[in-house]
């Protein structure tokens, strides 16, 4: 399966989504989480989800949109909290040491 990207979400916990294209029409979709909705350029739709059990999922888009459409699939990944907050603390950590080495990169 080719990735475009991957979504962590904590397990037990309502993920909204905001979902927009800056091309065209596509249809982001969840199967085991329940989850589908569009994506239409200039617009943005809400959606959400809530998935009761930790593991692997898979997103596809469900929209005959182009060239690439058989390859538009994305991981998702639900932790347990505990995971999910460790995994998230060292992403802001990682963030927040590019920002300073960038300030003292440029001289500021």
């Amino acid at each position: 399966m080719n990735t475009t990207n991957t979504l962590r979400v904590p397990v037990d916990t309502q993920v909204n989504l905001r979902v927009t294209s800056a091309d065209v029409f596509h249809n982001f979709g969840i199967p085991e989480l329940k989850v589908k909705t569009d994506a239409i350029p200039g617009e943005t739709t809400d959606t959400w989800f809530k998935a009761s059990d930790t593991g692997n999922y898979s997103a596809h888009c469900y929209e005959l949109c182009g060239q690439g459409h058989s390859y538009m699939d994305a991981d998702i990944i639900v932790m347990d909290q505990e995971a999910y907050q460790d995994w998230y603390d060292s992403q802001s950590a990682s963030a927040n040491n590019d920002t300073a080495a960038n300030v003292a990169a440029a001289g500021v």
